[in-house]
Formats: structure tokens, sequence, C-alpha cells
């Protein structure tokens, strides 16, 4: 997949390990320091399609899920 960039973005680590983005490790570091005061959205761009990996099959399920949970919960 090639050289793998790391990243700490407001105390999240993601590790970014191919060019067009694709997210391969995520890792919660320091999150004593990322504790929002307020309520606040997180926006996944959840993109199907293009070039790379292509359109998605028939047998891709939609609408898909994304998980956020607290590590040891």
């Amino acid at each position: 997949m090639g050289r793998v960039r790391r990243q700490i973005i407001h105390g999240l680590r993601l590790a970014l390990a191919h060019p067009m983005g694709v997210l391969t490790e995520v890792a919660v570091v320091h999150a004593q320091f990322f504790i929002p005061q307020k309520a606040f959205y997180i926006i996944l761009n959840v993109a199907a399609g293009g070039t790379w990996p292509g359109s998605p099959s028939a047998s891709t399920v939609f609408p898909q899920r994304m998980l956020i949970y607290k590590p040891g919960a």
C-alpha cells in the first residue's frame, strides 16, 4: 500500500496508507485533552464509487453505519 502517513488531529491519531486517503488505523491519544465542552458534529465523507475502488456492486448494503464508541466500553 505504500508508506503510512500519521497525523494527530485534536488528539486523534490517524494513519493513512493510500494516496486516496484510505483510513487504516485510528487510535485515541491524550484523550483527557480532547474532552469537548459543547455538543459537536462529526462529518464523515462516506462517498461510494469513483475510479478507486470502483462503483458499488449489487451486493453493497445501503445505508451503511459508522459506529463511534469509547474504547474499553
